[in-house]
């Protein structure tokens, strides 16, 4: 006696097998059975003809956990297939909080887009206990940014750290390690984590790797030194022993697009001599990141009052918009392809392009920037189109690339409901098995959802996700191949992908024929499963 089964679909199993025709049976929250289970008995049966039955994807690179106290139920997750998050990217976790430096970490990291409740915990393992508490609809495994802990022991100084200070950073990510994170992450061209170098991130990064951990780690740039960025990271990993995973992996702007194949070289080659990196990337050919990282990095050292000021001050003003217009990214910028994406304090702006604005207000765009970041307090989110379509194609068809939104996971949040977010967080996954699977065969089926599912469990250790067998979770997305795709766009982004009938996470049904049930049967991961 099962408590659900599944028949009549098409199995995709995550191992990048054919499809096979199978029944599942499940009981509790594992699957119990994989075969013909005509005469079996069950208290619920969901009948799957015309669809394909998969692993429920995993997001192996999100900022859920800055949406997740708010929006629990993570419905843009869900409804494009999603189960499984790896949240604490770029370098910002949202602990360990320290006394001395908490309110200064809040005041920058804090959004109206994005209100956490920072009392509920100080250190990692509080954070955790929070998370479990909260029980979010999806499962999430957790890294610990090293910028929170650098803003946690120096705030947002760009200065070296001493030895005191250094070792207390060790400690730190030992702690969070210890606690149940899966590795640390890296925002290297956000502060405070850029103003660490090389020899620092591989000190802060050594009890990770000696824990087997891994490093993820947005590169210190995706423009003209993409290459040296990726060496950096794979030289953090060789000599602190942690894996190496290469977030949003992308070559930005057209100067730079060239560049793409040789980073994903230099990844093979790493492997080759025995360092284990991988990458992961979305279906799009645009970033999204804050309106301040346009700003040099100097002018945002000492945090959120310090950089007010100095864009405040006349003749610091204009040293800031001469750096921007020498250094990277803003060198590189076409400013008619940017495009104001959040902004809570100014809404007026969401939706259009800084070359706009600026010509509306008689302003040349770094002037616009500045002013609109004094008015907003720091508070804007962009959108940039900056990547090739050959690129992207040639990324996501790499054996050593997994995907991941770049986003959150959205429900009844009315602020960023109102934003122009962008459209990965309603339909990365499903815009992979439409687009690049079914209309431009970039990926066969099979191979796409084992890049997805059964490829990132294994990478990530992730115990008894990922595939479709006898024992393992059951986490699982029901989709029609003829129809799934994605219907989010950067115009009308809140729009949840077609052609996914059915989602169930740890057994319960999340989705039921195409609509959220709100129910939250998530798990906290740890390494240990």
């Amino acid at each position: 006696m099962f408590d659900l089964i599944i028949k009549n679909g098409l199995v995709a199993d995550g191992s990048g097998k054919p499809v096979q025709k199978l029944d599942l049976g499940i009981k509790g929250s594992e699957i119990c059975a994989l075969a013909d289970l005509a005469e079996a008995e069950a208290g619920s049966v969901l009948d799957a003809a015309g669809h394909t039955v998969c692993p429920g994807f995993i997001d192996v690179h999100s900022h859920a956990d800055f949406t997740l106290p708010s929006g629990p139920t993570a419905d843009s997750l869900l409804m494009q297939g999603v189960t499984t998050v790896i949240s604490g990217q770029c370098g910002i976790s949202s602990a360990p909080l320290l006394d001395e430096t908490r309110q200064e970490f809040i005041a920058v990291q804090g959004s109206e887009l994005y209100p956490q409740p920072w009392r509920e915990w100080t250190d990692f393992a509080s954070y955790l206990d929070f998370l479990e508490r909260l029980r979010p609809a999806v499962n999430v495994a957790n890294l610990v940014g090293q910028g929170t802990i650098r803003a946690a022991v120096m705030g947002y100084s760009d200065a070296p750290p001493d030895s005191g200070q250094l070792k207390q950073m060790q400690r730190l990510a030992h702690d969070a390690m210890s606690a149940g994170a899966f590795g640390i992450s890296t925002g290297l061209s956000y502060s405070p984590g850029s103003y660490a170098n090389t020899e620092e991130l591989i000190q802060v990064t050594k009890p990770v790797g000696e824990m087997g951990g891994f490093y993820f780690t947005h590169l210190r740039s995706e423009e003209e030194s993409l290459l040296e960025a990726v060496q950096e990271a794979i030289r953090i990993g060789r000599e602190s022993g942690a894996t190496v995973q290469v977030s949003h992996l992308k070559a930005a702007w057209p100067d730079n697009w060239p560049q793409a194949a040789l980073a994903l070289q230099a990844i093979d080659t790493a492997n080759k001599n025995g360092i284990k990196v991988a990458a992961d990337m979305y279906p799009y050919t645009a970033a999204s990141q804050p309106l301040i990282s346009l700003l040099p990095l100097w002018a945002q050292s000492g945090g959120k009052q310090d950089t007010l000021s100095r864009l405040g001050d006349k003749v610091t003003r204009q040293k800031i918009q001469d750096s921007m217009k020498e250094l990277s990214p803003c060198r590189f910028v076409d400013w008619q392809r940017v495009m104001i994406s959040g902004s809570p304090l100014a809404p007026e702006y969401q939706g259009k392009y800084v070359s706009d604005l600026a010509a509306g207000h008689d302003q040349d765009p770094f002037n616009w920037v500045c002013d609109a970041l004094i008015k907003t307090g720091l508070d804007m989110m962009m959108i940039m189109f900056i990547s090739s379509e050959d690129n992207l194609r040639r990324i996501l068809r790499h054996k050593a690339v997994m995907i991941g939104t770049d986003g959150t996971g959205v429900a009844d949040q009315e602020c960023l409901l109102r934003a122009n977010i962008h459209p990965r967080n309603y339909g990365a996954f499903a815009r992979i098995l439409g687009r690049y699977v079914r209309d431009e065969q970039v990926l066969g089926l099979e191979e796409a959802v084992h890049k997805m599912t059964g490829q990132p469990a294994e990478w990530f250790g992730l115990s008894k996700r990922g595939m479709i067998k006898p024992g393992h979770k059951a986490d699982l997305v029901i989709l029609n191949p003829d129809k799934v795709g994605d219907l989010a766009t950067f115009e009308k982004p809140h729009q949840y992908p077609a052609g996914i009938a059915h989602v169930l996470v740890n057994g319960e049904i999340v989705v039921h024929h195409g609509l959220a049930t709100h129910k939250r049967p998530g798990r906290i991961l740890r390494p240990d499963g």
